[in-house]
């Protein structure tokens, strides 16, 4: 499961955030924490369609946030990597979700 790197999108449909993690966090592209983290830190700057993919990314995820990472929340990379260790635990939603790319 991916859940924000540069990498993430499937073959089918390209990802909304490549161009952003290309423009902003290339550097960081080795590490999905890290490309969570500079995203974070140019949040304004990214696409409509970039901000709109995170907020369904959220929304997917947010009763697993809340049941296995709820002392991560405001930790982006940190409730990835949570999300992570969690993985078989998570809602169909959030899964599949991730499933779909970031």
């Amino acid at each position: 499961m991916v859940w924000m790197s540069a990498g993430g999108a499937q073959a089918a449909s390209p990802h909304p955030c490549r161009a952003d993690v290309e423009r902003f966090c290339k550097d960081e592209a080795r590490s999905p924490a890290a490309v969570v983290d500079c995203m974070r830190l140019h949040r304004e700057e990214i696409s409509p369609e970039c901000r709109a993919r995170q907020q369904e990314r959220r929304q997917a995820c947010a009763s697993d946030v809340e049941r296995f990472c709820a002392p991560m929340k405001g930790q982006p990379a940190k409730v990835m990597g949570c999300l992570q260790e969690h993985l078989q635990e998570l809602s169909d939603d959030c899964r599949s979700f991730g499933k779909r790319g970031p």
